[in-house]
Order: structure tokens, then sequence, then C-alpha cells
């Protein structure tokens, strides 16, 4: 059975294969937790909550078992399954159990993987600095050849964390190393940090260029992670004057999890300003604020609230758009991104001059 479908997201054949082996081995009394992970893997990416279930049942068989190994890796894969349901804090929970099982058993690979998830919730929970400081650590500790996926997701996260100020040498040849690698999952991850990163030296073309890769990777929206990047995609191409790209880029996006649903919405509300919809705007925005502030991703509810403060801010209410304003500015505190904080104070400026 090929055991890696689950990363590459919604994949029928796999699906397939582990059911076929569950099936053989029920007879005997038996539920594999490999075929059960894959087949919850799989189930959880195609938008069916029951595979959450699945991956809970593959942990327990693989602990009733002994077999930490595979325990480890479906724990992990626990985690990533469920995020898109429950959201980062519960997903980095379960990161941070099999990080602690890992280090008492030595397992360096597994622990590599862990730790690269637990950045990346750490990432989505506004928890930048203490992300920085524990992916620092682990590059410093952990080989890199022990999986080179996990160091270069680690070194991923840790690029955006710091808007691409970080490593920006290591970055660029990240993100030729992850084409030359060819995995679509890490490709999408480094291009993302990239265009990011071109956001802060102004070039745009480069920035264009990012995302025009990422549109062309292989089976995008069928990438699990591609809607914790997807409003973050749309805002870049706006941002770098290409509407159409962004277009493009939210174009056949199923919205399988609350995930989906939300980057969907909050896409939907960056591309409604970018046509001058702010009415229309105003609402989509207070819809993805509510929805991500519940789910926990603190970037994205910042993000949401700074579009619906700068769209009521345009149409002149101002009371209204120094609400939503000051919200997002405490929340960009939080994460010590001082350009938007800079955006933030000009329009709180001028709403403020309106009201007096």
């Amino acid at each position: 059975m090929r055991t890696f479908e689950f990363v590459r997201g919604r994949d029928p054949e796999a699906l397939l294969w582990a059911d076929r082996a569950l099936d053989l081995q029920r007879p005997l009394g038996l539920e594999g937790p490999t075929a059960l992970g894959i087949r919850g893997g799989v189930r959880a990416a195609a938008g069916d909550v029951g595979g959450i279930d699945d991956l809970k049942r593959a942990v327990a068989r693989a602990q009733e078992a002994g077999g930490t190994l595979i325990m480890l890796k479906q724990l992990n894969n626990l985690a990533l399954a469920s995020w898109p349901y429950e959201g980062p804090v519960h997903a980095y929970e379960l990161t941070r159990e099999a990080i602690a099982v890992t280090r008492s058993r030595g397992a360096t690979h597994e622990i590599s993987l862990a730790i690269a998830t637990s950045l990346e919730c750490l990432f989505d929970m506004g928890e930048w600095s203490q992300l920085i400081a524990d992916g620092e650590s682990h590059l410093a500790e952990v080989p890199a050849d022990s999986s080179w996926v996990a160091s270069a997701r680690t070194m991923v996260e840790l690029a955006r964390a710091s808007r691409g100020e970080h490593r920006p040498r290591q970055l660029a040849a990240l993100v030729e190393d992850t084409v030359n690698y060819g995995d679509p999952q890490t490709m999408l991850a480094a291009l993302l940090a990239a265009a990011v990163a071109s956001v802060h030296v102004r070039d745009e073309s480069g920035g264009r260029a990012s995302l025009t890769e990422i549109e062309g990777l292989p089976d995008l929206r069928g990438q699990w992670s591609y809607p914790r990047y997807l409003a973050m995609c749309v805002r870049l191409a706006i941002a770098f004057r290409d509407v159409d790209l962004a277009e493009r880029l939210l174009e056949g996006v199923d919205e399988l999890t609350p995930l989906h649903r939300y980057a969907t919405v909050a896409a939907r509300a960056a591309l409604a300003e970018a046509h001058g919809d702010l009415v229309g705007a105003i609402d989509l925005y207070g819809q993805a604020a509510d929805a991500w502030q519940g789910f926990g991703h603190v970037p994205e509810h910042a993000f949401a609230e700074l579009g619906r403060g700068r769209c009521l801010a345009a149409l002149g209410r101002s009371a209204d758009a120094g609400v939503a304003l000051g919200t997002a500015r405490e929340l960009f505190v939080s994460l010590a991104a001082a350009p938007v904080l800079m955006q933030i104070d000009e329009l709180l400026g001028e709403a403020t001059a309106l009201t007096s």
C-alpha cells in the first residue's frame, strides 16, 4: 500500500487501497493503524469529518500494538487532518503530545515532523515570537537530513513569521530546492513565503512570479494546505495589481471544511474590495472576522478587521471604522507587524479627523 498518499490530499485511489486492506484484516479481528490512518486522512481532506474518527482509532490501535513510531505518525496526521475542522489550537495540542512522546523515544525523524507541524500551528495562532524561538532551536539541534521536508517546513514558517527578513538567502535556496524535490505541499508553502518576502523588498514582478508558480502547481486545490494559504495568496495577488490572478487562485476551491469556508469568504471580501464593492466587502470582511476569531486564526482575523475598517473608512463611516481598525491594531501589535501598523495608524488618523 502507498502509505504516503495522505499527504497529497484528496486521493480516491489511496482510499480504495485502504478500504481493501481493512476488508482483508477485519475477518482476522484486526484493524491496522496504517490503513486506518490513510483512510482517515483522505476522508478528512475530502470534507468527510468521519475521517477524524478513523485517525483517532489509528492512534489507539497503534498504541495498543506498541507501535510507537506508527502511533506518532498517526498522531501527527491527526493534527494535520483535524486542523481544518477544529482550528490551530487543537492541532497544536496534538503536536505537543507527539513531541513529548518522541523526545522520550529519541525518534528524530518523527520529532522533526511534529515540530514542523507545531510551528505551522503557532503561525496561525499568532505566536510568532515562540515560533521563531522554537524553529531556530529545532534547526540548531536536529540534523537537516533527519527529515528534509520537516526542515523545509520549519524554514518556511521562520520566513513567514519574520516577513521574509529572516534567513533571506536560505529562503531563496529553499524555493529552488523544493521545486527540485517535487513535493507540492512544500513548494506551495515556500513559494508563498517568497511572495510575502517580495512585498517587503518591493519586488512586484518577483511576487507575481511566485504566485503564478503556485497557480501552476499540480492538483493545487486538492492539496490539504491550500485553504490555509488561500486568503493570503489572493490578497498578495491584489497587492501586486493582478486581480485576474487573484480570481483564478480562488476559482474551483470547494468549501469542504470550516477552514475552506472561512478562507473563501476572506478571499471574496478582498476581491469585492478590489472591484469597488465596498458595501459587499464590509459584509464579507465582517463574516470572515467573526469566523477567524472563533477558529483561532489570529493573522487572518487581523486582516479581516483591517479590511472591514478600511472599507468603512472609505465610505465615511468613521466611528465604525475606528472600532474595526482598533481591533486590527491590537492584533497586529501582538504580531509585531510594523508595516501594517503604519497603515492602520494612517487610517485611524483619517477617521479621527473626519469625526472631530
